[in-house]
C-alpha cells in the first residue's frame, strides 16, 4: 500500500505546543490566585487586629488622668490587643509595622467640636508570596518575593460631659460618724476616676444656694476636682431646681452637641427652696380665718403637733425640736411698699403641715445679683436678731404667695401627665394642676414605713398622701382659700406653711427636668441626660417614690427598699411612670436607704455611662 501524506503534516505537534503554553498560563493564574487567596487572609486577620486595637486604644482612654498618660496606656493597650489577634510570624509574614493610636476630635460644619472622638490605628506587614516570585527569575520582571499588606481600623466614642450635681444639705449630717456627707463625698471622689482625659467634668453643690465648685473641664483629672469634692460641707436648705439650672447652663457651655451630655443628681430628701418673684403682701389676711372663730390647728399624729397662734419671731418648737413658730391669725402687714422680691425662700420647719417659718430671700445662684427688698422691709426686719438666717424669720410675713411659675419659668404646679391609666394618685384633675402630675394636692409627713433592716438610720420614714385622706391634719390644704380674707391671695401657695414649699418646689424641679430634656432653652440639641442617685429621707425628711424617676425619665416607678409590695425577685416596679417621655433621654435611677451603699451605687452608675459614651 502506498505511503500516504496528509495536508496537515506540517500541523503536527500544535496540541503539545498549545498545552505548553497553556500550561505556563495556568500556572501563573493559580499561582496568583493561591498568593491573593493567602494575602487576603492576612488582610483579614490584619483588618480584625486593627480594629481590635482601635477599640481597646478607645477603652482604656479611662485608666489615666491626663491626656499623655491616657495616651501612653492607649498604645500599650492597643498594641497588646493587636499583638494577641495578629500574632508575629502569621503566615510567614515578615516584621509588623504599627502606627501609634490617633485622637481626633471631629468637627461640626462650623469648625468647632462636636463631641465625638475618632480613634484610629494603622499598620502595615511584608505578605510572602509563594508563586508570585518564580516570575523573578524573567528578565526585566522585578522582585515580587513579598507584597506589603496594610489595614487601618478606626473607633468613635463619644466624648461625655457630665455635670455632677452634689446635694450638700444639712440632713446629709447624719450620725453615727462617717455622715452621709462624708460617705458621699467619698463616692463621688471614687465616682470621678472612671472618666478619661478626652472627657469634660465638671461639680455644683446646692443648698439653699446653687454653687459651682469646678467649671467642666478635661483636666479634672489633675486632682482639682476631687480637691473641690473634698472641700465641701454640708448645711442649710435644697434648692434642687437651681443646681439643675446651673448644671444645663455649663452643658450648653461647653457646647459638645454630639456628646454623652448628662447630669448625676445626687439628693437625700425633697427639695424645700423656691426661687422665683415673689409678690409683696399688701393687704392684712386672717389666713386661718377671722381670729374671733379660728381655733389652734388640730393635734396631729405626724411629726408636727398643736400650736397656739403666734405671728412674733422664735415661736414653738414641735415634738422633734424643729421651730414651728406657729400659725399667724391676723398677718400684720410689714412692707410699706408693694412691689416684688427676687431670690429663694426656703422651708425652716421640717415639711411641718400648717405654722412653719420661711427663710430668705437667698441667692439662687452664687454670683445672682442680691435681692433688693422693697420699702420698710429688710434684711435686718425680717431677721430681727442679727439680720441673717437665724431660726426666727419674718419673711412669711413679707411674701404674699408662691407664683405660680418660678424663676426659670417653670410651672410650680407639675409637668404634663402622659399615662392617665396609671394608678398613682399624683396625676392631678382639678384646679391648675389639672392634666399634671403634681404634688399639688399632697401632704408629706404621713404613711411611715420602716425597712426591716435594722442597720438603716433612721428606720422609719414617712411617704407622701393626698390632704384629702387626713381631714384632721393642719389647714387641710397647700393652698390659700377664700376664707383667708384676701381675695388676691386665693388659689397661691401658702408661703407660710412648710408643706407647701416642698410641695411648689418638687412640682418645678419635675418641670425642670423635662424643660432640660427637651432642649427648650435653645434651638441646640444636647439630648441631655439627667441620671439620679437617692439616698432615702435622712432626718424627718419624708421621702417620694415619684419623684426622682420622674426626674430621671425612667419609665416604671419602683418601689422603695424599704416599700411592702417591694420584691427585687419578682417585680420591683409599682407602676408606669406617670410622666414618662418616650421622645426624651432615659437616665437612672438609683436608690439606697443605706449611706453605706452609695460607693457601689456611684460604681453602678459609672459603669452605664461609659457603657453608653463608648
Amino acid at each position: 500500500m502506498p505511503h500516504i501524506v496528509t495536508k496537515h503534516r506540517k500541523h503536527r505537534g500544535f496540541i503539545l505546543l498549545t498545552q505548553a503554553l497553556m500550561f505556563g498560563v495556568t500556572l501563573a493564574f493559580v499561582g496568583l490566585a493561591v498568593d491573593a487567596g493567602t494575602m487576603y487572609v492576612i488582610k483579614g486577620r490584619l483588618s480584625s487586629a486593627v480594629d481590635a486595637a482601635a477599640l481597646a486604644a478607645g477603652r482604656s482612654l479611662n485608666l489615666a488622668d491626663t491626656v499623655s498618660s491616657a495616651t501612653t496606656a492607649a498604645t500599650a493597650t492597643a498594641t497588646q490587643f493587636f499583638n494577641a489577634n495578629f500574632t508575629s510570624g502569621f503566615l510567614g509574614t515578615g516584621t509588623v509595622n504599627l502606627t501609634t493610636p490617633t485622637f481626633t476630635q471631629e468637627l461640626d460644619s462650623n469648625g468647632l467640636p462636636n463631641g465625638i472622638l475618632d480613634i484610629a490605628v494603622t499598620a502595615s506587614v511584608p505578605a510572602p508570596t509563594y508563586f508570585m516570585r518564580i516570575f523573578s527569575a524573567f528578565p526585566g520582571m522585578s522582585s515580587m518575593s513579598s507584597v506589603t499588606v496594610s489595614a487601618s481600623g478606626t473607633a468613635s466614642r463619644r466624648s461625655t460631659v457630665m455635670m455632677l450635681v452634689l446635694d450638700v444639705s444639712s440632713s446629709m449630717n447624719t450620725t453615727p460618724a462617717p455622715s452621709a456627707c462624708t460617705v458621699m463625698i467619698q463616692a463621688a471622689q471614687q465616682f470621678i476616676t472612671n472618666f478619661s482625659p478626652f472627657d469634660t467634668l465638671g461639680a455644683i453643690s446646692f443648698d439653699y444656694t446653687a454653687n459651682l465648685i469646678y467649671a467642666p473641664s478635661s483636666t479634672f483629672g489633675d486632682g482639682s476636682l476631687s480637691a473641690a469634692i473634698g472641700a465641701l460641707t454640708c448645711q442649710a436648705n435644697t434648692n434642687t431646681v437651681s443646681a439643675l439650672e446651673l448644671a444645663y447652663q455649663q452643658i450648653q457651655a461647653v457646647n459638645l452637641q454630639l456628646a454623652y451630655n448628662t447630669i448625676v443628681l445626687f439628693t437625700d430628701g425633697s427639695p424645700n427652696g423656691i426661687s422665683a418673684s415673689f409678690p409683696i403682701r399688701n393687704l392684712k389676711d386672717t389666713r386661718w380665718g377671722p381670729a374671733a372663730t379660728a381655733p389652734a390647728p388640730p393635734a396631729q399624729s405626724g411629726t408636727t403637733y398643736g400650736q397656739t397662734n403666734s405671728c412674733t419671731p422664735g415661736g414653738n418648737t414641735d415634738a422633734n425640736g424643729i421651730p414651728d413658730n406657729g400659725i399667724c391669725v391676723n398677718m400684720p402687714v410689714l412692707c410699706t411698699s408693694f412691689t416684688a422680691i427676687t431670690g429663694t425662700i426656703t422651708q425652716v420647719a421640717d415639711q411641718n403641715s400648717y405654722g412653719g417659718m420661711t427663710d430668705g430671700v437667698f441667692l439662687p445662684v452664687t454670683g445672682d445679683s442680691a435681692p433688693v427688698y422693697p420699702a420698710g422691709c429688710s434684711s435686718a426686719t425680717l431677721h430681727p436678731t442679727s439680720g441673717v438666717d437665724n431660726g426666727a424669720s419674718l419673711m412669711r410675713q413679707m411674701i404674699a404667695y408662691i407664683p405660680d411659675t418660678d424663676l426659670y419659668g417653670n410651672s410650680t404646679h407639675g409637668v404634663a401627665a402622659t399615662n392617665t391609666t396609671t394608678i398613682s394618685p399624683s396625676v392631678c384633675t382639678t384646679g391648675k394642676c389639672n392634666g399634671l402630675v403634681s404634688r399639688d394636692l399632697w401632704l408629706f409627713q404621713v404613711n411611715a414605713e420602716t425597712s426591716p433592716d435594722p442597720t438603716v438610720i433612721p428606720a422609719t420614714k414617712n411617704t407622701g398622701g393626698l390632704w384629702s385622706g387626713f381631714a384632721g391634719i393642719g389647714s387641710g390644704s397647700n393652698f390659700f382659700t377664700a376664707a383667708a380674707g384676701n381675695a388676691a391671695i386665693t388659689g397661691y401657695f401658702r408661703p407660710d406653711q412648710a408643706n407647701s414649699i416642698v410641695a411648689a418646689t418638687m412640682n418645678a424641679t419635675m418641670a425642670e427636668a423635662y424643660r432640660i430634656r427637651s432642649d427648650a432653652e435653645t434651638t441646640t440639641l444636647y439630648h441631655t441626660t439627667i441620671d439620679t442617685l437617692y439616698l432615702t429621707g435622712n432626718g424627718t425628711d419624708a421621702v417620694d417614690r415619684e419623684f426622682l424617676p420622674i426626674v430621671a425619665n425612667v419609665q416604671n416607678i419602683p418601689a422603695l427598699p424599704y416599700d411592702p409590695t417591694y420584691n427585687a425577685a419578682a417585680n420591683p416596679n409599682l407602676y408606669a411612670n406617670p410622666a414618662y417621655q418616650s421622645g426624651q433621654q432615659i437616665g437612672q435611677y438609683l436608690v439606697t436607704a443605706d449611706k453605706n451603699q452609695l460607693a457601689a451605687l456611684f460604681q453602678q452608675l459609672a459603669s452605664e455611662v461609659l457603657r453608653l459614651s463608648h
